[in-house]
């Protein structure tokens, strides 16, 4: 295929394209299974902050996931709702409440993280032999651009 410079062949509108094809196909896997995208992404946090036996609270888990504080205490709030997450009361710190999965929500994490697991190999896989280099690329890229303050 012949690249002619077109603005619509930039990099960052590439990636800006390629981000919005990859994002619809993964919403409308996850609203097959009545889950958001950002849901799916905390309960993927939550599990493996658990599986570091890492101390899980609402800032923990809101900087551990680079997702803002209240976006996180919101879609927490939904989690535990609906089952899959409960809150208790730090024995610590009377202040807090930790976090932690519950069997419906390992259960809901555990079965939609293998179809999400397929979807993202069909979708990248035309570039599975350079998945490694991208995937490098993009976290350097994180890492120098990111900023500094927290979230």
């Amino acid at each position: 295929m012949l690249y002619d410079r077109k603005p619509s062949h930039g990099s960052g509108y590439l990636l800006w394209r390629i981000s919005n094809l990859w994002q619809r196909k993964i919403n409308d896997l996850l609203s097959d299974h009545n889950i958001t995208h950002v849901q799916y992404l905390l309960l993927a946090t939550i599990s493996w902050m658990e599986n570091q036996e890492q101390k899980i609270n609402q800032e923990s888990l809101a900087n551990q996931s680079q997702s803002h504080k209240m976006m996180t205490s919101k879609v927490i709030r939904k989690l535990e709702k609906m089952g899959y997450v409960t809150r208790y009361k730090d024995p610590l710190d009377t202040r807090s409440r930790l976090i932690r999965l519950t069997s419906d929500g390992l259960e809901k994490y555990t079965h939609v993280k293998e179809l999400f697991k397929e979807e993202d190999a069909n979708f990248f896989g035309k570039i599975e032999n350079n998945r490694f280099s991208m995937n490098r690329i993009l976290t350097d890229m994180i890492q120098e651009y990111q900023p500094i303050t927290s979230v």
